[in-house]
């Protein structure tokens, strides 16, 4: 998938990868990205409605951002997961508001093909 810069991408696991951009500090101020097949998916939504609550990541309280979306990136591997799931964690606010847009920025690009 294309990402903007300054972010990058690493894969973690099977599906699964996280984006850093210049806010990144370890798994804070991160996007999540994990590739599930609509079993695995504990809901489906067509439209991107983030769920926000406050978890301790570490030792540190952080904003975390989670929705679930049909796989915009169906040509990417694995083929058999029809749902992505992501997450972004942030320490404030003003980050997460920026990873989001940088997330559902991401899933347009990709979606359109562009």
């Amino acid at each position: 998938f294309l990402l903007p810069y300054p972010f990058s991408a690493s894969k973690y696991g099977k599906g699964k990868y996280r984006l850093d951009g210049p806010n990144s500090r370890g798994s804070l101020n991160c996007i999540f990205f994990t590739f599930e097949s609509a079993a695995e998916a504990t809901e489906q939504t067509s439209l991107i409605e983030w769920q926000p609550k406050v978890e301790l990541i570490g030792h540190t309280r952080a904003l975390v951002k989670e929705t679930l979306v049909l796989n915009p990136f169906l040509a990417s591997p694995p083929p058999e997961a029809t749902m992505l799931k992501i997450r972004l964690t942030a320490l404030t606010d003003d980050i997460a508001g920026q990873l989001q847009q940088t997330a559902e920025a991401i899933l347009k690009k990709n979606a359109n093909g562009k």
